[in-house]
């Protein structure tokens, strides 16, 4: 990973997580209540898990902004 991103995690209960921009290679762990609202700048740039299993971003891989659910919802 190269540069910075923003990210944005809102959980089910309209907490904001993570409203941030990181540099590459930071690492970061919240808690709150599932469903996440995520938004990524440069989604390409980051790696993604949730409950020890990573999240797929790879419809994501080029695109510059990214918003998705974790965990999806199907």
């Amino acid at each position: 990973m190269n540069g910075e991103l923003k990210l944005r995690i809102v959980d089910s209960q309209q907490r904001t997580l993570v409203n941030q921009t990181l540099e590459a290679g930071t690492y970061q762990q919240w808690q709150g209540q599932a469903p996440f609202a995520v938004t990524v700048s440069e989604p390409a740039q980051i790696a993604l898990s949730y409950q020890g299993k990573e999240v797929d971003l790879s419809a994501y891989q080029d695109t510059e902004n990214a918003y998705f659910q974790v965990p999806p919802n199907r």
